[in-house]
């Protein structure tokens, strides 16, 4: 790897670390096959007791007690995986939450902004040091500092709202687009994909 010229604790991955990585066979195990997984919604195997499986003991059944039947419409509503709705929640929340799932009070450009939601991490990237990327995400799921970005169900006031609006942005920038399994949104190259090499989900 090498080190980014600018940015703190950026790296550039070597030829021979990309390759490895691209490489489909390395997936092929019990714990990483999933990378493969069709993304869209499938209602023979996706049901709401495999979502309340996944959130036992954790923040957002405390949360939103109707989070199952939101992570389920919005899965019908823009064929995705609720499974993956879920488990990519998880992933960016954590089992306790965070600011972006909690509603809580947060300063951006030292104004203070409170209940704002944004349980995907969608736009949850910053390059400035005294901003966290939580907050960047917060910022996103208002709609920006005036509100006029309207996308994807903005601004995101609630729970429901946050799940429909990141199922949507899921569903349209990425799984309608080519790029329906975690494989092919981690390394954009799907024969199918529009935007061939420069669309990868998280910069990583």
């Amino acid at each position: 790897y090498y080190r980014h010229p600018t940015e703190k604790n950026w790296w550039y991955a070597s030829k021979e670390a990309i390759s490895y990585f691209l490489d489909p066979r390395i997936y092929l195990n019990e714990n990483y096959i999933y990378i493969f997984e069709k993304l869209n919604y499938d209602p023979l195997f996706h049901t709401e007791d495999a979502v309340v499986n996944i959130f036992q003991n954790t923040f957002l059944p405390r949360a939103d007690a109707n989070y199952a039947n939101h992570i389920m419409g919005a899965s019908t509503r823009y064929n995705v995986s609720p499974i993956h709705l879920s488990t990519r929640i998880l992933q960016e929340q954590g089992v306790n939450g965070s600011i972006a799932s909690s509603g809580g009070t947060f300063t951006y450009n030292n104004v203070a902004y409170s209940g704002y939601y944004n349980l995907f991490n969608i736009g949850a990237y910053s390059s400035n040091p005294n901003v966290s990327p939580a907050v960047m995400g917060l910022v996103k799921a208002m709609g920006g500092v005036n509100g006029t970005d309207t996308t994807y169900g903005k601004p995101w006031n609630s729970i429901e709202k946050s799940i429909y609006g990141g199922a949507e942005f899921l569903a349209s920038s990425y799984i309608s687009k080519g790029q329906g399994t975690l494989y092919y949104q981690k390394w954009d190259i799907s024969p199918t994909s529009q935007t061939r090499y420069t669309h990868q989900y998280m910069a990583n």
